[in-house]
């Protein structure tokens, strides 16, 4: 394969990364309302409370997340690549 091409597959590769971790922070943040995290000191009875309040956005969370989880496939084979190249083979 050309340098070039190579090169440019590299590159994309790293934005695909870059695009999941855009993706699963806006998931996480803004449309499921996880972060902050659930307090460890809360009641179950609070925490069934959370979760039915916040049903939807949850579940509209998890549909972003695996609409861009196979963008995370290209950057875990480049990034396989790369340790192999520096480890030599």
């Amino acid at each position: 394969m050309d340098e070039k091409v190579k090169f440019k597959l590299y590159r994309m590769s790293v934005w695909c990364g870059v695009v999941v971790l855009i993706a699963n922070t806006f998931a996480f943040s803004v449309v499921g309302k996880l972060t902050p995290p659930i307090s460890p000191t809360a009641t179950p009875q609070q925490v069934a409370d959370f979760l039915t309040d916040h049903r939807t956005g949850i579940l509209w969370a998890a549909v972003i997340i695996g609409v861009f989880a196979p963008f995370f496939y290209a950057f875990a084979v480049v990034t396989s690549l790369q340790i192999r190249r520096i480890e030599g083979g």
